[in-house]
């Protein structure tokens, strides 16, 4: 069953593991966020354990922990990302 307006699941786009968080632009978790990182989800959580413990240079932005839910603001990530054109 479909619901009108839906991100149509994995098997149904056809592409391996597409981020939830497109559903929920603003954030998106730790595995994700390695992901994109190009990180092992180990070595993010490390970092962002560093970061929260004071050191600002472990991890590239800030992390919103909501109860022991961790979260990366999405559009500070996609930032880093982009390539700026000469």
């Amino acid at each position: 069953m479909t619901i009108a307006g839906a991100v149509p699941s994995t098997t149904e786009q056809g592409v391996d593991n597409p981020l939830p968080s497109q559903l929920y632009p603003g954030t998106m978790t730790v595995p994700e966020a390695a992901r994109l990182l190009g990180v092992s989800k180990s070595a993010a959580y490390r970092a962002i354990a560093a970061r929260l413990g004071g050191d600002t240079g472990a991890w590239p932005t800030r992390v919103v922990r909501v109860g022991r839910t961790l979260r990366i603001p999405a559009a500070e990530l996609r930032a880093l990302l982009v390539t700026p054109r000469t």
